[in-house]
Order: C-alpha cells, then structure tokens, then sequence
C-alpha cells in the first residue's frame, strides 16, 4: 500500500499482485489544492502496470475508494497497462478503468472546471482511448469492450459539450471527436465493426451527431459541422460504406443510412433550415459496384431526399 500525501490534499493507492506476478506495478500521485481526491488499484500483474494521477487545484476528484469507482483501477492478467490523468482548475471528475488486457492504454487530460470524463476498456488487445477537455463543464464517456486494435481519440474545447463513445465487440480503426464550442453534442456506436471509423469535428453551438455502425467491416463516416444549431444522424450496416456530411449555417438536418454493400453518399448544406436524406440499400454481392450520391443544399429551407437500392445508381440533388 502507498500513501500520497501533499498540501492539504490525499490520495489513496492501492496496488495488489500476486505472489507468482512479475511485479512492476508503478503509481505517481501529485496533488495541489485543497481536498483533490485520488483512487488507484493495480493488481494481479505478469509485467507493466502504470498509472499516474496529477492534479492541480480545488476539488478535483479522480475517483472513489469507498464505492471503488474511477480514478484508474487497473486488473490485468497480461502484460502492459497504463492510464495517466491530468486535471488542472477546480471540481473536475475523471475515471479510467481497465480490466484484463495487453496493451490497453488510456489518458485523460482536464484543463479547466467541473469536466467529468470516464473510460472504461474491458478485455481487450491494444485498445487506446485518449481524451483532452479544455473548458468548463465538458463532459465525456469512452466505452471499450470486447475490442481489438481499437481506439477512441477525442478533443472538447469550450463548455457543456457532451460526448458519449460505445464500442463493443469491434476490431480497427475507431472513432476520432474534435468539439469546439458550447453544448455540442456527439454520441457514436460501434458495434460488431472491423475496419469502422468515425470522424466527427464541431465548431459552433448546439450542434449534433449520432453516427451507428453495427455488423459493418470497412465502413466509414466523416461529419463537419460549423454553425449553430445543427443535426447529423449516420446509420452504417454492411460493407465497404462511406459517408460524407458537411454542415455550415444553422438548423441543418441529415439523416443518412447505409445498408448492405457498396455505397457511397455525400451530403453538403450551407445555409439554414436545409433538410436531406439518404437511404442507400446495396446488394449482398461482395463484389458488387458501388451505389453513389450527393446532395448539395446552398440556401435555406431547402428539402430534398434521396433513395437507391441494388448496385451501381448514381444520382445527385442540388439547390440553390
């Protein structure tokens, strides 16, 4: 047992190991302030466990010994864990646990007040989940479980973003969020995905993005939005389907599915009230040519909608 202790502030480590583990088990705890709370468990090591928890400030609480939650609990049976957090300003909140892995690495770095990120990465081979808040009350969940090669990177700057990552039972690649703003909003599923990608950027206010990828291999969606005020819903199942949206102005929607093989779409809207959707439905043939479509909103109040089924339709919409 270790304990941490430094102005007006404790920590409490805990690192448990076997007697038959190849024990390195290392804990840093630094805290500045006044009452920072932190909580480490390392155990049942064969290698490399680390975790390092820094904080400077007032309040800040990496996790809770008592309910025995967050502030990196580290439980592996293979080689290789790590786990960092940083928390700079008042009152943030940060989790991190990692089970039975080989290398399973998180960071999460807190610049600022009343942020709150959690990552949990359960068994897993080289799952990598990286997280950066810089603001006033960001909040984040990263979720891995069932993963291989998997990873999470993610960037909140401003205040009351919210993200939410959930990969489960997935393989490469993973899903990349940069937030700029106030109370924009991303949550991504993946499900059941080899080679699924997710690219999200934000800038603006109130901005929002529900991307699903379930039982798809080589898929992948990339979202821009840059404006207030708008909504972006991708639903990808299947193979070999990629996405595009590209929103600038204000209370632009679109929602596009993708089912099946083979199917390209890209969706651009610059101005306000702009409504698209896209439902692509492809064939089960592995090697079947691809489905293609865009829609170009430039304006406002504009509607349009877009439908293919089987292979190689090509179509496009554009308003101005």
């Amino acid at each position: 047992m270790k304990l941490h202790l430094s102005a007006l502030a404790s920590a409490l480590t805990l690192a448990f190991a076997a007697h038959s583990a190849q024990a390195e088990l290392n804990s840093i705890t630094t805290q500045k302030g006044a009452g920072n709370n932190a909580y480490t468990v390392q155990q049942n090591s064969t290698g490399l466990i680390k975790a390092t928890i820094t904080q400077t400030g007032d309040n800040n609480k990496a996790g809770d010994s008592v309910a025995k939650t967050g502030g990196i609990v580290q439980i592996g049976v293979n080689k290789d864990i790590s786990g960092a957090i940083t928390q700079q300003g008042n009152q943030n909140n940060a989790g991190i646990r990692q089970e039975k892995a080989l290398r399973t690495t998180a960071s999460l770095l807190q610049t600022g007040n009343q942020n709150t990120a959690t990552v949990r990465q359960n068994s897993a081979t080289q799952a990598n989940a990286t997280l950066s808040q810089n603001g006033q009350k960001n909040s984040a969940t990263l979720d891995q479980q069932g993963v291989s090669d998997f990873e999470i990177l993610a960037k909140q700057t401003g205040s009351d973003n919210k993200l939410a990552v959930n990969q489960l039972n997935s393989s490469h690649q993973g899903a990349y969020v940069t937030q700029n703003g106030v109370a924009n909003g991303v949550t991504v599923a993946q499900t059941q995905t080899d080679y699924a990608g997710v690219t999200v950027n934000q800038t603006g206010t109130g901005n929002n993005v529900k991307a699903i990828q379930k039982n798809a291999s080589n898929v992948n969606s990339t979202i821009a939005q840059d404006g207030t005020g708008n909504n972006a819903l991708t639903d990808q199942s299947g193979s070999k389907n990629i996405s595009a949206i590209n929103q600038k102005g204000s209370n632009n929607l679109t929602t596009l599915t993708q089912n099946n093989n083979a199917s390209q779409s890209q969706v651009t809207q610059n101005g306000i009230a702009n409504k698209a959707t896209v439902s692509q439905t492809g064939t089960n043939a592995n090697n079947s040519l691809a489905n293609m479509s865009y829609i170009i909103q430039t304006g406002n109040g504009y509607v349009a909608s877009l439908n293919q089924n089987g292979s190689n339709n090509h179509s496009g919409i554009v308003q101005y």
